[in-house]
C-alpha cells in the first residue's frame, strides 16, 4: 500500500511539473524561458552608468 502511495505521489509530481512547463510556455513563450537567452542582462546601459 505504501509503495502505491509513493508511486502515485511521484506521478502526481511529474504531472504537475509537466503542466507547469506547458503553461509557462503558452503564457510567456520560449524566448523568456530559454536559459541561453542572456540579452536581458545587457539591455539597459543607463543602469550600468548610474551604478558607476
Amino acid at each position: 500500500m505504501r509503495l502505491l502511495q509513493s508511486r502515485a505521489a511521484f506521478y502526481l509530481l511529474l504531472a504537475t511539473i509537466a503542466i507547469a512547463i506547458v503553461n509557462a510556455f503558452l503564457v510567456v513563450g520560449w524566448r523568456v524561458i530559454d536559459p541561453t537567452n542572456t540579452s536581458w542582462i545587457w539591455g539597459d546601459p543607463l543602469e550600468s552608468y548610474l551604478g558607476w
